[in-house]
Protein backbone atom coordinates (compact mmCIF):
# COMPACT_ATOMS: atom_id res chain seq x y z
CA UNK A 1 0.00 0.00 0.00
CA UNK A 2 1.54 3.48 -0.83
CA UNK A 3 1.34 6.08 1.89
CA UNK A 4 0.35 9.27 0.34
CA UNK A 5 -0.07 12.64 2.22
CA UNK A 6 -2.51 15.74 0.46
CA UNK A 7 0.83 17.12 0.13
CA UNK A 8 1.88 14.56 -2.33
CA UNK A 9 -0.80 14.98 -4.36
CA UNK A 10 -1.79 18.33 -4.96
CA UNK A 11 -2.28 20.02 -7.70
CA UNK A 12 -1.52 23.37 -8.75
CA UNK A 13 -4.87 25.12 -9.98
CA UNK A 14 -5.23 28.56 -11.35
CA UNK A 15 -8.32 28.33 -9.58
CA UNK A 16 -6.58 27.89 -5.79
CA UNK A 17 -4.48 31.26 -6.23
CA UNK A 18 -5.00 34.20 -3.80
CA UNK A 19 -7.82 35.93 -5.65
CA UNK A 20 -8.98 33.19 -7.89
CA UNK A 21 -12.89 32.00 -8.53
CA UNK A 22 -12.31 30.31 -4.75
CA UNK A 23 -10.50 32.40 -2.64
CA UNK A 24 -13.86 33.50 -0.82
CA UNK A 25 -13.99 30.04 0.09
CA UNK A 26 -10.55 29.34 1.64
CA UNK A 27 -9.79 32.57 2.92
CA UNK A 28 -10.36 31.22 6.49
CA UNK A 29 -7.05 29.77 7.40
CA UNK A 30 -7.32 26.40 9.02
CA UNK A 31 -10.63 25.95 8.30
CA UNK A 32 -11.61 22.50 6.61
CA UNK A 33 -15.12 23.05 6.61
CA UNK A 34 -17.28 24.42 4.29
CA UNK A 35 -21.24 25.23 3.23
CA UNK A 36 -23.71 22.83 2.27
CA UNK A 37 -26.56 24.61 0.38
CA UNK A 38 -29.96 22.30 0.35
CA UNK A 39 -33.35 23.12 -1.47
CA UNK A 40 -36.17 20.78 -1.86
CA UNK A 41 -37.50 23.32 -4.33
CA UNK A 42 -34.00 22.30 -6.28
CA UNK A 43 -34.92 18.50 -6.06
CA UNK A 44 -38.69 19.28 -7.25
CA UNK A 45 -37.12 21.49 -10.33
CA UNK A 46 -34.71 18.35 -11.18
CA UNK A 47 -38.08 16.22 -10.52
CA UNK A 48 -39.82 18.59 -13.18
CA UNK A 49 -37.16 18.59 -15.75
CA UNK A 50 -36.98 14.98 -15.93
CA UNK A 51 -40.79 14.74 -15.89
CA UNK A 52 -41.32 17.59 -19.11
CA UNK A 53 -38.54 15.57 -21.38
CA UNK A 54 -40.00 12.26 -20.64
CA UNK A 55 -43.42 13.92 -21.90
CA UNK A 56 -41.53 15.14 -25.13
CA UNK A 57 -39.93 11.59 -25.18
CA UNK A 58 -43.44 10.53 -25.23
CA UNK A 59 -44.12 13.03 -28.28
CA UNK A 60 -41.82 11.87 -30.48
CA UNK A 61 -42.78 8.34 -29.53
CA UNK A 62 -46.60 8.95 -30.42
CA UNK A 63 -45.09 10.63 -33.81
CA UNK A 64 -43.13 7.61 -34.63
CA UNK A 65 -45.83 5.38 -34.26
CA UNK A 66 -48.19 7.41 -36.51
CA UNK A 67 -44.92 7.82 -39.04
CA UNK A 68 -44.49 4.69 -40.98
CA UNK A 69 -48.07 2.17 -40.86
CA UNK A 70 -47.84 2.07 -44.66
CA UNK A 71 -45.33 0.57 -46.83
CA UNK A 72 -43.94 3.86 -48.76
CA UNK A 73 -41.49 2.15 -50.89
CA UNK A 74 -43.61 0.05 -53.01
CA UNK A 75 -44.85 -4.08 -53.58
CA UNK A 76 -41.86 -4.67 -55.20
CA UNK A 77 -38.80 -7.39 -53.39
CA UNK A 78 -36.83 -4.28 -52.75
CA UNK A 79 -39.39 -2.23 -51.28
CA UNK A 80 -40.97 -4.56 -48.80
CA UNK A 81 -37.15 -5.16 -47.89
CA UNK A 82 -36.73 -1.52 -47.36
CA UNK A 83 -40.27 -1.34 -45.66
CA UNK A 84 -39.62 -4.21 -43.05
CA UNK A 85 -36.19 -2.34 -42.62
CA UNK A 86 -36.99 0.62 -41.71
CA UNK A 87 -39.67 -0.50 -39.20
CA UNK A 88 -37.35 -2.77 -37.67
CA UNK A 89 -34.96 0.61 -36.68
CA UNK A 90 -37.95 2.18 -36.02
CA UNK A 91 -39.06 -0.21 -33.24
CA UNK A 92 -35.56 -0.33 -32.20
CA UNK A 93 -35.29 3.31 -31.70
CA UNK A 94 -39.13 3.62 -30.28
CA UNK A 95 -37.99 0.55 -27.52
CA UNK A 96 -34.85 3.00 -26.78
CA UNK A 97 -36.95 5.46 -26.33
CA UNK A 98 -39.63 4.27 -24.56
CA UNK A 99 -36.83 3.19 -21.42
CA UNK A 100 -35.47 6.70 -21.42
CA UNK A 101 -38.83 7.79 -20.74
CA UNK A 102 -39.17 5.32 -18.14
CA UNK A 103 -35.73 5.96 -16.65
CA UNK A 104 -36.74 9.48 -16.54
CA UNK A 105 -40.19 8.74 -14.76
CA UNK A 106 -37.80 7.25 -12.04
CA UNK A 107 -35.37 9.78 -11.83
CA UNK A 108 -37.97 12.81 -11.33
CA UNK A 109 -39.70 10.27 -8.65
CA UNK A 110 -35.74 9.94 -6.98
CA UNK A 111 -35.28 13.56 -6.89
CA UNK A 112 -38.13 14.23 -5.15
CA UNK A 113 -37.60 11.48 -2.93
CA UNK A 114 -34.02 12.74 -2.44
CA UNK A 115 -35.38 16.22 -1.16
CA UNK A 116 -37.63 14.79 1.38
CA UNK A 117 -34.76 12.74 2.61
CA UNK A 118 -32.42 15.74 2.63
CA UNK A 119 -35.14 17.96 3.95
CA UNK A 120 -35.91 15.47 6.83
CA UNK A 121 -31.91 14.96 7.56
CA UNK A 122 -31.30 18.58 7.49
CA UNK A 123 -34.27 19.22 10.49
CA UNK A 124 -33.60 15.97 12.36
CA UNK A 125 -29.37 17.88 12.69
CA UNK A 126 -30.53 20.70 13.58
CA UNK A 127 -33.41 20.05 15.64
CA UNK A 128 -31.17 20.68 19.04
CA UNK A 129 -29.69 23.67 17.29
CA UNK A 130 -29.38 27.07 19.29
CA UNK A 131 -29.06 29.98 18.09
Amino acid sequence: MDDYTLDDMAADFPADKPGGPLAPLMSRAGDQGGVVRFSTEDWDGRARTAESAADLLQDAIDKLDAGLRNNYFGECAEGQQMYSKVKFGIANWRSDLVSQKAELKQLAIECRRAGRSLDGTDGDASRDLRT
